[in-house]
């Protein structure tokens, strides 16, 4: 689980721009030249890397073949990796999942590997990505939050959705960590497959927070400045790596110090419309 602080020497602090926690939930990829392996914490940490983000990456890869390797090639563009661990592998896994019928394949780690944000660690955002219905993780994740919006550091959450992980799960668990959140992107398939509506997100979320939604249109963000939607890529890309370019432009833009005298509304006009640079740094 996630773990975290009261004190820390502040001599040994370590600030990043973004802190990437969670759960790697692996996916196939059938894009040309892509890995055969891929998960959406991996891949936004990746892009916000390659665009000069500090990025610190805290999460459990298997340690097999592709945890060991993964680990490496996060390191190797400039990612911390010191606070993501190898637990040994409780089971591999090759499923179909209903958001394009992709398969599912990758290994799970066990639970009882402890997932830890490093006490000494700190940033202007932290993102949550990769959700079970795991009651014991999902209050790890409050924790974290909890920590981070004690810190002053926005807390963006990444609701994606997998039938592995929520058929027969009750998707009410998630109320209290949505309370927790700045942020929550989801689309509507997502939701579809945790068990919720966008209504159903938006109650259980502060009235100060934005909800962003992607499909196939674009991307809506909502909060109390109103409404602001993007359009899609053209031409259309998979639905999974646009959610991520979403997911990796709000943390980017969210990192940087408010512009003077720039709008909430201005604010998110200029978030979504960063999602294009971060399709060309997901190649």
């Amino acid at each position: 689980m996630i773990t975290g602080a009261v004190e820390v020497d502040v001599r040994k602090r370590r600030t990043f721009d973004v802190i990437c926690a969670g759960e790697p939930l692996w996916q196939t990829s059938q894009r040309p030249g892509a890995p055969s392996a891929h998960a959406a914490l991996l891949d936004v940490s990746k892009m916000l890397a390659k665009r000069g983000i500090a990025v610190g990456l805290a999460t459990v890869l298997g340690d097999d073949k592709l945890g060991r390797s993964s680990r490496q090639e996060l390191a190797a563009i400039g990612i911390d990796v010191g606070a993501v661990k190898l637990a040994s592998v409780a089971s591999d896994f090759a499923i179909v999942d209903a958001a394009g019928g992709q398969s599912l394949l990758g290994s799970e780690s066990r639970d009882d590997a402890a997932l830890e944000v490093p006490k000494a660690w700190g940033s202007q955002v932290l993102l949550l990505s990769g959700l079970s219905a795991t009651t014991s993780r999902l209050a790890a994740f409050c924790k974290a939050a909890r920590r981070a919006r004690r810190d002053g550091t926005l807390v963006v959450l990444d609701l994606a959705g997998s039938l592995r992980h929520w058929m027969d799960r009750e998707p009410k668990v998630l109320s209290m960590l949505l309370r927790e959140a700045d942020v929550v992107r989801s689309s509507f398939i997502d939701l579809a497959m945790i068990g919720l509506s966008a209504a159903d997100v938006r109650r259980s979320m502060r009235s100060d927070a934005t909800l962003v939604i992607n499909d196939v249109d674009g991307t809506v963000a909502t909060g109390t400045f109103g409404e602001v939607k993007a359009k899609s890529f053209e031409p259309p890309i998979d639905p999974r790596r646009y959610a991520e370019c979403c997911t990796a432009a709000i943390c980017a833009e969210l990192a940087k110090p408010r512009a003077g005298g720039e709008t909430p509304s201005g604010r998110w006009h200029r978030i979504l419309a960063h999602e294009a640079s971060m399709l060309a740094a997901s190649s």
